[in-house]
């Protein structure tokens, strides 16, 4: 809700350009609707196998589900009208996680910016509350791969079978992604540590093939991550993680 209004805003696309870098935003989940770097697409909207349209978004308090608290699939800020303030070269996101029965005071701050060809994610969640709570943050990417996934690697492996499987990769602070028909390109991280992988099947077993989700999160969804001690946010204290994305420049001899 708007600290000034009182009232949501209504739902709306940014389009914010720099040079050849180009972002499509939208304020109703967090959306980023497409990005392209140097002209190239790295991130996309799908319409996926299951009928359901998609893109890149945040998955907030929680990666996949949960019962202790009662929140949907990915958590309830995908879903949600946030709070936009746009910028000369990006956009700044606000919410206040709201669902179920997770406690109130959790504040979510998404910085996302452009420029020389390089896209960057620095988020934030600040407990404003007097208790701690669990937070299992991800950014679920919608990689743009028009020749398919088929062969995909992330620092020199092929993931292809993860992908099929719906499995988890460990990422390091610097790491290579080498999507069929794009140039390399470079993810940088802190405080996500791990990608899980993903592309939808359809009725048929078929999977979709015009993307991929590589998607960083800060612990294992299945591990019991969420409520643990390593999960918590202590009250009045704040986590960041941050995501850096940019084709690879070729090594000078």
């Amino acid at each position: 809700m708007s600290e000034t209004t009182g009232l949501l805003e209504p739902p709306k696309t940014e389009e914010i350009s720099s040079g050849n870098d180009k972002l499509s935003i939208n304020n109703h989940g967090a959306m980023i609707e497409e990005l392209a770097l140097g002209g190239v697409k790295i991130l996309t909207t799908v319409q996926r196998g299951d009928g359901k349209k998609a893109s890149t978004h945040p998955c907030s308090p929680i990666f996949g589900s949960e019962k202790l608290y009662g929140l949907p699939q990915h958590g309830p800020m995908r879903n949600d009208r946030t709070i936009m303030l746009k910028q000369k070269d990006g956009v700044t996101f606000d919410y206040d996680i709201k669902g179920g029965k997770y406690p109130d005071g959790m504040r979510v701050r998404q910085e996302i910016r452009i420029g020389n060809e390089t896209f960057f994610l620095y988020t934030r969640h600040i407990n404003t509350s007097n208790q701690e709570i669990p937070v299992n943050f991800g950014e679920h990417l919608y990689w743009d791969a028009p020749d398919g996934w088929l062969g995909l690697r992330v620092n020199g492996v092929d993931v292809t079978d993860l992908v099929k499987q719906n499995g988890m990769t460990d990422l390091l602070p610097e790491n290579e992604i080498l999507i069929p028909g794009k140039p390399p390109i470079s993810l940088k991280q802190t405080g996500l540590s791990k990608a899980v992988l993903w592309a939808c099947k359809d009725a048929d077993g078929n999977f979709d093939q015009d993307y991929v989700c590589i998607e960083p999160v800060e612990g294992e969804p299945l591990s019991g991550f969420f409520g643990s001690k390593e999960s918590m946010i202590n009250a009045g204290i704040s986590r960041s993680t941050s995501l850096e994305i940019a084709i690879k420049k070729p090594r000078s001899s």
